[in-house]
């Protein structure tokens, strides 16, 4: 009787050195194997051992999804037949038929495939035995006992990143990372949306002579508005002013100006002008600090109206000094009216400073600074200045640098001095001729 073996899924791992282990148990006479897997770097290897102190035999055959793996090698394989392409089907089988006993655990075979390239998932490898033999080289089983399925996974190797939709100035973009083996998408990220590209400013509404405009920069590509600008309104521009209706002097006038953009008008008044007198008649005649009354009649509209005869102020006399002005007092002085003989007094302005030259009291240096002063001469008020620092010389920075006299300056400030004691010597003679006369 048929007895299946137990299957134990080895899971997927990743990187290096991940195992994936099933065991076969031994029951009713059957041997026990061990099948493990692994996954490094693009390869899988699988390893299919028998545990120490078993006897065994029979056929062993690894079938694999050829479209995802390719078949690499084997090695450490126990003493019997291999053959790497089983019936022509591609798949791998190792028989040893005559029972063997394991004094220790031994690997029967391992086997490597390579992913393929932008291939993975799991599931892609079973192993099958046939023909199991005990410890007493009997057939224990002449049908298959399948492990199920060797689940591997690839472990990824990331590869550069590449731009799977492109960032656009209103959507953001998308770029991935594939895995460099099996070519399965690892990570993604978002792309940052671009910038706007501004075109020219478009105005979308011209301002007019009292309401502003509007004017906007649309991107050159999406054509979403990307700024707005308010364009201040142009004001008025009116023309000259024009006579609606004259002035009189009854009536005021009215005047007008026209805006010539939008057609507006404004108006301004004109006032009154003066009445034109005719003959005139004094009611009070005006005195020295009274004014006088006069009535006239309009030339123009025949009005009879008053007007003011301005007062005819004091005819002075001979003025007295009643307080002398000084530089900063204003003084006083009285008359007696030759009209009216009525004394009044009248201010006399204050005469202000007489000041002298400046005198230099203290030099300026270009370290300190100086000071200088005038004297009023009426008074004696003294007003004072200050006299700002010097600038620093180049000169004089130049002068206290000791040159060394050269030969010809040495001669020159010889001669210079020989021609000088001529000089007063000739001088010292003519005196004492002089005297002597």
């Amino acid at each position: 009787m048929k007895k299946k073996i137990a299957s134990i899924i080895l899971s997927a791992v990743m990187l290096t050195s991940v195992m994936a282990v099933g065991l076969i148990a031994s029951a009713a006479g059957k041997p026990t194997y061990i099948v493990k897997s692994a996954v490094s770097g693009n390869n899988v290897t699988v390893t299919v051992s028998i545990p120490g102190n078993t006897t065994a035999g029979g056929k062993i055959i690894i079938d694999y999804n050829r479209d995802n793996l390719e078949y690499q090698s084997i090695s450490e394989t126990v003493i019997g037949q291999f053959n790497p392409d089983y019936k022509g089907s591609g798949m791998q089988c190792l028989s040893f038929f005559n029972a063997t006993n394991y004094p220790k655990e031994t690997v029967l075979m391992t086997i490597t495939y390579s992913i393929k390239n932008g291939k993975t998932k799991s599931g892609d490898i079973k192993v099958d035995f046939f023909n199991l033999y005990d410890e007493n080289s009997t057939l224990v089983s002449s049908s298959d006992d399948t492990v199920t399925p060797i689940a591997f996974t690839c472990p990824h190797t990331s590869s550069a990143w590449t731009v799977k939709t492109a960032a656009t100035c209103t959507a953001e973009g998308v770029e991935e990372c594939k895995c460099s083996v099996c070519d399965e998408v690892v990570e993604t990220r978002a792309i940052t949306k671009t910038a706007h590209t501004d075109g020219a400013w478009q105005t979308i509404a011209a301002p007019t002579c009292t309401e502003d405009g509007t004017r906007v920069k649309n991107c050159t590509v999406c054509g979403n508005e990307t700024a707005r600008e308010t364009i201040p309104a142009l004001g008025h521009s009116f023309g000259e002013w024009t006579t609606v209706t004259e002035a009189t002097c009854t009536a005021e006038g009215l005047e007008k100006r026209a805006c010539p953009v939008c057609g507006t008008e404004e108006t301004r008044v004109l006032p009154t002008v003066p009445h034109t007198p005719g003959e005139c008649t004094v009611i009070k005649q005006p005195t020295c600090t009274e004014n006088g009354i006069k009535n006239a009649v309009c030339t123009v509209c025949g009005e009879k109206y008053t007007e003011i005869i301005p007062a005819l102020g004091h005819t002075a006399d001979k003025w007295e000094i009643v307080k002398e002005a000084s530089c900063t007092e204003a003084g006083e002085k009285k008359s007696v009216c030759t009209v009216c003989e009525e004394t009044f007094t009248e201010e006399i302005p204050a005469l202000g400073h007489d000041f002298g030259d400046w005198k230099i009291t203290k030099e300026a240096t270009e370290t300190e600074e100086g000071s200088k002063e005038r004297i009023c001469s009426v008074c004696g008020e003294k007003e004072t200045e200050v006299i700002p620092k010097l600038a620093a010389s180049a000169s004089n920075s130049e002068s206290d640098v000791k040159i060394p006299k050269t030969g010809a300056a040495v001669a020159s400030t010889l001669v210079f001095g020989i021609l000088s004691a001529a000089t007063f010597a000739s001088a010292a003679v003519i005196v004492k001729k002089k005297n002597k006369s």
